[in-house]
């Protein structure tokens, strides 16, 4: 269900606004995740250094919210950030790692002004739970969700070069470019890619409020009820969403499992409970195995899925003429 780009899961923060589970989850109590004391000291960049690096930057960032759509040069938005030289424990390269990056939310802050208060709003639940969701995507359609506590982290930032081997070091044996930019944690406190992602060649940011662009996602009838199917739901958003999307909501790098036709439509129930498990058994490709996932979890993913047969919304029928 999610794909080899393996960049994990933010299930946690993506659950707590969608209100499924408390801050206090079982991956560990609220305190760990927003650790919001200020981070180490960053180096400067010099000038020169910073404007060589941006010369290497190239196209544009899509900005999306409630208004629409809007292209914003990449060059032009970095030079206004005061770029620094940020060291990080790196999961996928496996070492240590120096970028320079800019902080994500000052970033958001560029593009919004509304947030640039964001600090003294994280400390305040209430005023935290007014901070929008963000999102932001891959050009390959992989999908990252940032609940405010992670999207406004202070040690959350954007990488647009790779110090010791710019523009950027490969990644992995496929060799994937993060350019032109890649979301990192500053320091070694981070390793851990369920709870802080890293996604990569990100091309857009969109920012969303209210449960914006998750409402096709849930049962309209009978989800109540369904403890298993709920459970499913929490499963579908914690391993699958990034790389697929339900009614065409959610990731764009596997196919959307409800529309035009529901998974459970078209392949045999046990053949997507053992291509869930083990794609490798059926055939080669980038979706990854997913061992962790109990006979349990497989009947609640495919409860969820059963039930969302019934509540079908395809944005591109909904639009023809």
């Amino acid at each position: 269900m999610k794909q080899s780009r393996a960049r994990g899961r933010n299930a946690i923060g993506l659950l707590v606004s969608l209100g499924i589970l408390s801050c206090e989850s079982s991956s560990g109590p609220a305190s760990e995740r927003r650790e919001l004391s200020a981070p180490a000291p960053l180096s400067d960049v010099s000038a020169t250094e910073s404007e060589s690096q941006l010369k290497g930057v190239a196209g544009a960032l899509l900005v999306v919210d409630e208004q629409g759509s809007r292209s914003r040069d990449l060059q032009a938005l970095l030079r206004e950030l005061s770029p620094r030289r940020i060291e990080t424990s790196d999961p996928y390269y496996k070492k240590s790692k120096r970028f320079l990056a800019v902080p994500l939310a000052s970033l958001l802050a560029l593009l919004w002004p509304d947030l640039k208060n964001h600090e003294a709003r994280l400390h305040t639940p209430e005023a935290s739970a007014r901070l929008p969701e963000i999102q932001l995507h891959a050009s390959d359609g992989y999908l990252v969700r940032l609940a405010a506590d992670l999207a406004f982290h202070p040690s959350a930032y954007i990488a647009f070069a790779d110090v010791d081997h710019p523009p950027f070091e490969p990644i992995g044996e496929q060799k994937a470019n993060p350019a032109p930019l890649y979301l990192i944690w500053e320091g070694k406190a981070f390793p851990n890619l369920e709870t802080h992602p890293r996604p990569w060649s990100i091309v857009r940011v969109t920012r969303l409020k209210g449960g914006s662009g998750l409402e096709h996602l849930q049962p309209t009838a009978g989800f109540g009820s369904d403890r298993a199917a709920q459970a499913g739901y929490v499963l579908f958003n914690q391993d699958c969403l990034r790389c697929h999307s339900i009614n065409q909501q959610g990731g764009r790098v596997g196919p959307d499992l409800n529309v035009p036709q529901n998974i459970l439509e078209y392949r045999p129930l046990e053949q997507v409970r053992a291509y869930i498990k083990d794609p490798r058994t059926f055939r080669y490709g980038t979706m990854p195995a997913h061992p962790h996932l109990s006979e349990q979890n497989l009947d609640e993913i495919v409860a969820y899925l059963r039930l969302m047969k019934d509540s079908k919304f395809d944005p591109h029928v909904a639009s023809a003429p």
